[in-house]
């Protein structure tokens, strides 16, 4: 930054300025053109805002339910009373955990008595 004794220093901006000359047909024009692109930028500015507020309010309510209900489901799931209920094995699964426990014993007792006939047979 340059010495206070070098800054430049500008003149005061009026509150309002007056032109008391008639535009030309190219500067209305011109203004007409930065007219109508302020506005078409207001426009998608507040179509962009109108878009944004359901949004923003859909967000906070939707976090503030999900982090509301996994509170809840979290407390609910470790009660201590509950965890010997939630762990215990279905009836169904504990009926076809026997039946495959029973089957797998049949089918070793079953390769015992073929690698005994087999083996029978390659004695003789």
């Amino acid at each position: 930054m340059g010495s206070p004794s070098n800054m430049v220093k500008l003149p005061q901006v009026p509150d309002t300025m007056r032109n008391n000359e008639m535009p030309t047909d190219r500067e209305r024009i011109e203004t007409e053109i930065i007219k109508s692109l302020i506005e078409s930028y207001f426009n998608i500015v507040r179509k962009n805002f109108l878009d944004m507020v359901p949004k923003t309010i859909m967000y906070f309510l939707v976090n503030h339910s999900k982090d509301s209900i996994q509170n809840e489901l979290v407390s609910e799931l470790y009660k201590e009373n509950e965890i010997a209920d939630l762990l215990r094995e279905t009836d169904d699964v504990a009926q076809r955990r026997r039946t495959c426990a029973e089957m797998r014993g049949l089918l070793g007792r079953a390769l015992e008595i073929v690698n005994e006939v087999r083996d029978f047979n390659t004695f003789k």
